[in-house]
């Protein structure tokens, strides 16, 4: 009698419709899921394991047209981002404020752009960083700064700092002050002209300034990555 149960059990086995088996219970959230399956339906396979997943998304979400699949890579959003950003650089016919909002939450990915496209004006350039990069609102300043001193910056670009107020007056000054020891021009951390207090912070200027003429070798022949 048990032999007989045994051999009905496995006839119904084999004979189920596979098309028909239920499918696996998933530890992703509904909404997660549903854009994932919209976009990326391979990733599905995944829906019981939350960091393969989410790797998935991540890694598979640059073939797409945008980064809005990129809600659902969990704790991979930001690397989504950047991943989906990266792809496309170079692109000519993606611009940098494109670029900088598909950057989404990943401020790494933000420094990356504005790397690559860094502005004409320090000082605006620094408010970008300022707003988009997050932590790496330095970094983002100060690779800036290094390309700003390597074009040996006229009179006229220094003074055009102080056209607009900017968020970051303690690094653009430094920049400023490494520029002219750079170019042995005298130390003026004003405009003469108009008699206003320059951009740039009074004490990092001059500090700038200082570390340039005595350390010209690390801060006037830097190599600048384009």
């Amino acid at each position: 009698m048990m032999l007989f149960s045994l051999l009905v059990s496995l006839l119904a086995c084999f004979s189920a419709d596979p098309t028909q088996a239920p499918a696996p219970e998933s530890v992703i959230e509904a909404e997660r899921l549903d854009l994932a399956m919209d976009h990326l339906p391979k990733c599905g396979a995944y829906r019981q394991d939350e960091d393969t997943f989410s790797y998935c998304v991540a890694r598979s979400a640059h073939s797409l047209q945008s980064t809005q699949v990129c809600a659902a890579a969990g704790a991979q959003e930001r690397a989504c981002h950047l991943d989906w950003v990266s792809a496309r650089l170079r692109n000519p016919k993606m611009t940098p404020e494109l670029l900088l909002k598909e950057c989404g939450p990943a401020q790494d990915c933000a420094l990356m752009v504005l790397d690559a496209y860094p502005r004409e004006n320090l000082a605006a350039h620094a408010d970008a960083c300022a707003e988009r990069a997050g932590p790496f609102a330095n970094d983002c300043i100060n690779h800036a700064g290094r390309r700003w001193v390597s074009g040996k910056p006229s009179p006229q670009a220094q003074g055009a700092l102080n056209e607009r107020p900017n968020k970051r007056p303690d690094l653009v000054g430094f920049w400023v002050g490494v520029a002219q020891a750079c170019m042995q021009q005298e130390l003026d951390c004003s405009i003469a002209d108009q008699g206003q207090p320059f951009a740039g912070n009074a004490v990092a200027c001059p500090k700038g300034y200082g570390q340039a003429r005595d350390r010209p070798g690390q801060w006037c022949a830097m190599q600048v990555e384009n």
